[in-house]
């Protein structure tokens, strides 16, 4: 007998329960986004992408963590380094 197809996990912004989350990090469960996720993801992008541009200082993504947080990383090792941290 055929397994039930699994139904995915749709991301608002809003609405995420603890148990959709474990169902996505421990069980593989598929997620969706929102059209609204969508725009704000691809704005979040825009700005982070327009404060590397202008060489403003990001923790995390223009610098290291932690004890690095004064170690400014190369613009073209960023992109892999924010990569790395996914």
């Amino acid at each position: 007998m055929p397994s039930a197809p699994k139904m995915t996990v749709k991301i608002d912004g809003n609405s995420l329960t603890i148990t959709q989350l474990v169902e996505v990090a421990q069980n593989g469960k598929k997620i969706s986004l929102s059209k609204e996720s969508r725009e704000k993801v691809k704005n979040a992008r825009l700005f982070l992408e327009t404060l590397v541009h202008d060489k403003k200082v990001v923790y995390g993504v223009t610098t290291g963590f932690g004890e690095l947080c004064y170690k400014l990383i190369p613009k073209k090792n960023i992109l892999n380094n924010c990569k790395k941290i996914l």
